[in-house]
């Protein structure tokens, strides 16, 4: 009975240990299969969703223009067609913002296969002419486009000035006092202004339509100044005006000199 027991208590601790090992190696075969097959599926969705018509967008929506056409922003944005993947709102968005008209824009695509585009223009706020071309700039300065023509903006002439390229910014002093004397003057002088001029000898100079051209001299006292040749073309019917010391003004009518 005791050789019985003991005979019993060696075969539990000394038999063959159960092959749990193979069993284990089954099931990671049969997990690393499942996983394949999604690492198959995953990369065939990717390969066909940016192909596929259902992913491709659709339509485009552009908001706040008034410079540019709904389908010149468009055309800018490079979205039309394409992949609903490969239209990435900040690459689409500093697309967009490299054009000179373009000072901002934002970008929202939709699951709709629908991009919605909201953009803040540059407007032009007044033309600067140099000896050799002509641009238009905003109220920052600027330089928007170059032109062939000059447009009923205040405009700015300076023989000197260098030549410019279009992202490139003006003389902010000479752009500050040529938009501050347009707000100064007068309704009924303001439309037969031809031009403001500027030389480093008489300093800024007011050229009209009607006839008469007014010596402004530097940038201080603009206001005053505007006060004072309105004062004098109301009053006579000058050439002349010289109003660089607005205090004691000096004009010339077409018949007499003062």
């Amino acid at each position: 009975m005791r050789r019985f027991f003991w005979l019993s208590v060696g075969r539990l601790f000394l038999r063959e240990p159960r092959p749990v090992r193979a069993r284990f190696t089954g099931f990671r075969l049969v997990l690393r299969g499942v996983l394949l097959l999604l690492l198959v599926v995953v990369g065939f969705a990717a390969y066909a969703a940016p192909r596929s018509s259902a992913f491709k967008v659709q339509h485009v929506l552009v908001e706040g223009t008034e410079q540019l056409s709904t389908g010149e922003v468009t055309r800018l944005s490079g979205v039309s067609g394409v992949s609903l993947w490969q239209a990435l709102p900040a690459t689409v968005e500093a697309r967009l913002e490299r054009a000179p008209y373009i000072a901002r824009a934002e970008v929202d695509v939709g699951l709709s296969r629908t991009v919605h585009i909201a953009v803040t223009e540059r407007v032009p706020r007044a033309v600067w002419r140099t000896a050799r071309a002509i641009y238009l700039v905003d109220e920052t300065g600027y330089v928007i486009e170059e032109v062939s023509s000059t447009l009923r903006l205040p405009t700015i002439e300076i023989a000197d000035a260098p030549a410019l390229r279009v992202g490139e910014k003006v003389d902010a002093v000479h752009l500050v006092f040529l938009l501050t004397l347009y707000a100064e003057l007068p309704d009924e002088v303001r439309p037969v202004v031809e031009k403001l001029t500027y030389s480093t000898a008489t300093g800024y100079t007011l050229v009209s339509t009607a006839g008469w051209t007014a010596v402004l001299g530097d940038v201080e006292r603009v206001g005053v100044k505007a006060q004072v040749l309105q004062q004098v073309l109301a009053r006579e019917r000058v050439t002349f005006v010289d109003v660089s010391s607005p205090t004691t003004p000096y004009y010339r009518t077409a018949r007499s000199h003062r």
